[in-house]
């Protein structure tokens, strides 16, 4: 519990507390951008650093073979307990059938070929930036 003369200069200086909000809200938005910009900026280096990987082909699929095995098969078991509920339990509801059809937009981009699978499907799953952010998300 705060002090009682903390709790007196806090609202004896209310204006200035609000005034410290503000900046602090300003400076984790400058922050944030900053964030933003320095992933966008990592994940190009990365693309590129994977581009010109010296490694051949048939090792990475030796080392990943196992690993990814197993995430296709908890995927299809998932999907699996999924149908399932929907068939013994009860369908989807409205709002979470938008989720299981990105899931399959998800696969269905599995499926196709490129060197830029994982960055598709992440953006799938992304929201998209909105320069009113803050008021959407209620942070204002």
């Amino acid at each position: 519990m705060l002090p009682t003369t903390v709790l007196l200069w806090l609202i004896a200086n209310k204006k200035h507390f609000n005034n410290l909000a503000s900046s602090v809200i300003l400076a984790i938005d400058t922050a944030y951008r900053k964030v933003v910009r320095l992933f966008t900026s990592v994940a190009e280096a990365c693309k590129e650093i994977s581009t010109m990987s010296t490694r051949p082909a048939s090792l990475i699929l030796e080392e990943s073979f196992l690993s990814i095995r197993a995430k296709v098969l908890e995927i299809a078991a998932a999907l699996d307990r999924i149908d399932r509920a929907e068939e013994r339990v009860e369908p989807l509801a409205p709002d979470k059938i938008a989720r299981r059809e990105k899931i399959d937009d998800a696969i269905q981009l599995l499926l196709t070929e490129g060197d830029d699978r994982a960055e598709r499907i992440q953006l799938l799953f992304s929201r998209e930036y909105s320069p009113s952010w803050r008021s959407e998300m209620k942070i204002e």
